[in-house]
């Protein structure tokens, strides 16, 4: 096994060249980012921790290097940024060896590169316990024009991406036994959610190139929280229809399960069409689920008439009460 010198010097060469913005990236005390004149920047961190977001059983080196790329990019595409640099933090446990570090960085780059972002540092530790990946990302996007959680509006749509609550669906597929074998389509697809989620970072670039969207929020930690996060910001209600929700699991993960990465974003009604041109153009389904609506307060679903409270049930890392996303 490497040193940890050995280590760096092997990753220098895994994360070779310059993305978009980068002047100089691994290799010195601190990266070199050219400064974007009429942009903002965009910087989010993540912490995945073995045993709390993943199992390494469950998953090869390359789908946790993708993963922990995924979700930091989730949280810049729900602001409407378009990525830059990366720097990755990783405390390894003595059964981590070379091959299972180049791995990871294989799948970390894969993903990075497809979104011009270039990991520019980082750093190595050894952990006495489990592995753990800290992931801080770096975007640009247009001065002024980020979507962020508080601008939602009295009367605007509540929309979401793609489908929910198939990752907490994947995470107890994971969990069970002999699923393979029961369900081999929905394990594949659902787990896949699970592993390996698809960051929307081109359809937050363009609500914001297109003027389509006001408020946003990628859906880490589950409908009932993030949708309730933006309602707080923005100081108005949101009333979910539950019939609208796009569920293929079932509308319980759907509205609490967790690490989803779906965006969520408000929206006058007036942009209705240009959203249904947007979804065909992108080749992603975009759902229009409900209202925000400043007679209310909090969030609440309907479903077959009748109006509820509907309170967080999300993952919270330090809520005794919440559930995890697979306890459904």
């Amino acid at each position: 096994m490497s040193g940890e010198f050995e280590r760096i010097a092997s990753l220098r060469r895994l994360t070779a060249g310059r993305g978009r913005g980068v002047v100089l990236g691994v290799g010195d005390d601190g990266a070199l980012l050219e400064p974007r004149p009429g942009f903002d920047t965009v910087i989010s961190s993540d912490l995945l921790v073995e045993g709390v977001h993943f199992r390494r059983f469950w998953m090869t080196p390359e789908q946790l290097g993708f993963k922990a790329i995924a979700v930091s990019l989730s949280d810049l595409a729900a602001m409407g940024a378009a990525p830059s640099a990366i720097l990755l933090g990783l405390g390894l446990p003595a059964d981590v060896d070379d091959a299972f570090l180049e791995a990871f960085y294989r799948g970390a780059t894969a993903l990075a590169g497809r979104f011009e972002a270039t990991i520019v540092g980082g750093d190595l530790s050894s952990s006495p316990g489990g592995l753990f990946v800290d992931s801080v990302l770096v975007g640009h996007v247009e001065q002024g024009r980020a979507l962020r959680r508080d601008r939602a509006r009295d009367g605007q749509d509540v929309y979401v991406s793609g489908v929910l609550g198939t990752s907490a669906a994947g995470l107890r597929l994971l969990e069970s036994q002999d699923v393979r074998e029961s369900r081999p389509g929905c394990y594949d697809s659902f787990v896949r959610a699970h592993l390996a989620p698809e960051p929307r970072v081109e359809l937050g670039r363009e609500l914001v190139l297109r003027g389509l969207a006001s408020a946003a929020i990628d859906l880490s930690d589950g409908l009932s929280s993030d949708a309730r996060h933006v309602a707080t910001a923005s100081s108005v209600g949101i009333v979910i229809d539950g019939d609208a929700v796009p569920a293929p699991a079932g509308l319980e993960p759907a509205l609490h399960g967790g690490e989803q990465y779906e965006l969520l974003f408000t929206a006058d009604v007036g942009r209705r069409d240009a959203l249904e041109t947007l979804s065909v153009e992108i080749g992603l389904p975009l759902a229009r689920i409900g209202r925000a609506d400043r007679s209310v307060t909090g969030c609440w679903i309907e479903v077959e008439g009748r109006r509820d409270p509907l309170d967080p049930a999300g993952f919270d890392h330090f809520g005794s009460m919440r559930r995890r996303p697979d306890e459904f």
